[in-house]
């Protein structure tokens, strides 16, 4: 059943993603202009971060950690606390080290430290 819920709910994103995607620029533009937008954009972000860590946790747990890190792959986790979580660890392999510098470069100073979420 996994399977045909996560081939139903990609089909769903796309056909329908588009239009809402519209719509949903339409309307937090015309409630609170810019600014909603960026907050809801904001939040898209997150979304697509926290799916991008369930989609790729083999990947991330094979290719960017050593076998005693922390695993990612939890449903509400964006990657960045995945990797924060590993480099407070030190359990990153050099791939780890070099995605965890380029997070830090693009966003913020320890950005992948700031992003850890202990509640997950």
């Amino acid at each position: 059943m996994g399977f045909l819920e996560f081939l139903l709910s990609l089909i769903l994103k796309i056909s329908i993603g588009i239009l809402g995607y519209i719509y949903g620029t339409y309307k937090s533009l015309r409630i609170g202009g810019f600014k909603e937008w960026n907050k809801w954009h904001d939040n898209l972000a997150k979304a697509n971060d926290q799916y991008g860590n369930v989609l790729l946790q083999y990947s991330l747990n094979d290719f960017t950690i050593t076998k005693e890190g922390y695993k990612a792959g939890k449903r509400k986790e964006t990657i960045s606390s995945y990797f924060g979580k590993n480099k407070v660890k030190a359990t990153r392999t050099i791939l780890g080290v070099e995605i965890c510098n380029l997070l830090d470069a693009v966003f913020e100073d320890n950005h992948v430290v700031n992003s850890i979420d202990n509640n997950v």
